[in-house]
């Protein structure tokens, strides 16, 4: 393997395996969520699955960038930018475990992730430079599904308290 396809086939895999972990954090978070409030558990179950499968398909992207059928200018995503998301979300969970966490609480640290995933841009970041298609069509997708889970998250925030949904969204910016 020549030098230069060596290091794409590196940075190309880690770029993808952190945004796995930032997926598989995220789900064990709402896995404990679940866990936490049983009333709101199908909710918190379905963004986990969610992120689950999000995980699922950047796996088989990564498997393409080993075995060389998938490039990827990894020189294009700050692989730093995942990690202090992935350290917030591991420490929410430990936050959620250790009590008391209201649902609203739950609510307030989902919306937070998502937001700054959406921020962050993790998902729609590649372009056509990026020189995987299939890939690009994939972190557009995923971009999409994660503002839908934002407006799953906002709406939940919503339907918690009558009028809360509204104050929580002056108070931080939402809808």
């Amino acid at each position: 393997m020549e030098k230069r396809q060596a290091q794409n086939y590196l940075a190309g895999t880690a770029v993808v395996g952190a945004m796995v972990r930032h997926e598989e954090s995220v789900g064990r978070l709402y896995r404990t969520y679940a866990d936490l409030f049983p009333d709101g558990a199908a909710f918190w179950n379905g963004l986990a699955d969610q992120k689950k499968e999000h995980a699922a398909l950047l796996h088989a992207e990564a498997r393409k960038i080993q075995e060389g059928r998938l490039a990827l200018n990894a020189a294009l995503f700050n692989i730093e930018s995942i990690r202090p998301s992935v350290v917030f979300v591991e420490n929410q969970a430990v936050i959620a475990r250790r009590g008391p966490l209201t649902e609203a609480g739950a609510l307030a640290a989902a919306r937070t992730v998502t937001e700054q995933t959406l921020a962050a841009q993790a998902f729609n970041i590649f372009g056509e430079e990026a020189g995987a298609p299939e890939l690009c069509a994939l972190f557009r997708e995923m971009h999409a599904r994660e503002q839908r889970q934002l407006e799953a998250i906002i709406q939940q925030i919503g339907d918690l308290a009558p009028g809360y949904g509204r104050l929580f969204g002056r108070l931080f910016g939402g809808k």
